[in-house]
């Protein structure tokens, strides 16, 4: 029985999220986070390496940053 390839689990840093957690928790596609680095619009993040960590403060931050008001 042939078992597809996992890809290796990256232990975790407390306050911080991979791409992957994030875009979930936004609801969007990883490839969506790499446009947003790229096009600088999208939430801070820190180059560990290879990896590419966000700050649960500053995803907040962000957030709250983006935050539209209604047209009324």
């Amino acid at each position: 029985m042939h078992t597809p390839k996992r890809k290796k689990q990256q232990p975790s840093i407390d306050g911080y999220l991979t791409s992957e957690r994030l875009a979930e928790h936004l609801g969007v596609h990883p490839s969506t986070l790499v446009k947003w680095r790229m096009a600088r619009s999208g939430p801070p993040y820190v180059r560990v390496g290879k990896r590419i960590l966000y700050s649960q403060n500053s995803i907040e931050n962000w957030l709250k940053a983006n935050e539209q008001q209604p047209v009324r």
